[in-house]
């Protein structure tokens, strides 16, 4: 009975092949022990055989999706967000007192505040630069 003869086989069925192989080579190809490791049994893709892929039913691949247009926001909008993130970094760096005593950092709970404000300007102002060389690439692409 020749392969086209026979059913094909599903993706399951045809790692059970590839495992009813890989076991039979294994009976007849005792793992050796040197010390206290063992061999590590054979890979089953060492099983595969020419002609294997008349016996498997593959499954088609999906279809690739449609690319979508890149959208571009505006650099209008790119600055609205600049501006908020701008005033969020003031109001930490400026705290939004006028109260000299309230930057008293005495105590150990102002200073972890203090460390937490410093690493939140920090992040504000990368966004901001980000947004700054944003800002210039949309105002280019809108020039032309």
């Amino acid at each position: 009975m020749s392969s086209t003869d026979q059913a094909k086989l599903t993706g399951d069925e045809y790692m059970q092949l590839l495992l009813q192989r890989q076991s039979e080579w294994l009976a007849a190809n005792p793992p050796s022990t040197r010390g206290r490791l063992t061999s590590l049994p054979p890979l089953l893709e060492w099983f595969i055989r020419d002609g294997d892929e008349d016996l498997v039913e593959l499954p088609q691949p999906a279809p690739k999706p449609a690319p979508r247009p890149r959208t571009y926001r505006s650099a209008e909008s790119l600055r609205a967000d600049r501006d908020q993130l701008t005033a969020r970094r003031d109001r930490i760096i400026f705290g939004g007192h006028d109260d000299p005593a309230a930057c008293n950092i005495n105590t150990p709970a102002r200073w972890k505040q203090l460390d937490r404000d410093i690493a939140a300007v920090a992040a504000l102002s990368w966004r901001i630069q980000s947004l700054d060389h944003r800002i210039a690439a949309a105002e280019h692409r809108e020039q032309r």
